[in-house]
């Protein structure tokens, strides 16, 4: 697991062949209350610049606390990069049903958990 600052959750990794370092910033949905996960990365200029959202909020279906849905359009190597940074465990707990498209529910690791949770903001 990478090393953690106290608002952000790095995420390292390759994207088309480079290297590149994401910080999570968790949120949450203004609402409902869930986790939201918005990944920056920083651009040419060494501005922060979001990355992709790695959440959505579908508020008719049930989740626990500590589960997200991930959103269908994050790449498969995104999420593995999420995955091998200890953000969320390795396997789904379910698929749904998000407009045209299916989306997976993960649930947080229990240190992505308690970042998440006590870090997050209502901004998203």
């Amino acid at each position: 697991m990478t090393t953690q600052e106290p608002t952000t959750w790095i995420i390292e990794g390759t994207f088309f062949g480079k290297p590149v370092t994401l910080e999570a910033h968790a949120q949450r949905y203004t609402d409902n209350g869930r986790i939201a996960l918005p990944m920056f990365r920083e651009d040419e200029d060494g501005e922060e610049s979001l990355f992709s959202v790695l959440t959505v909020n579908v508020p008719r279906i049930a989740l626990e606390d500590t589960q997200i849905i991930i959103d269908p359009n994050v790449t498969k190597d995104t999420l593995s990069m999420v995955v091998d940074s200890g953000l969320i465990d390795p396997a789904p707990v379910a698929e749904v049903q998000v407009g045209m498209a299916t989306a997976k529910v993960y649930n947080l690791t229990a240190d992505g958990a308690k970042w998440a949770t006590t870090t997050a903001t209502d901004q998203f």
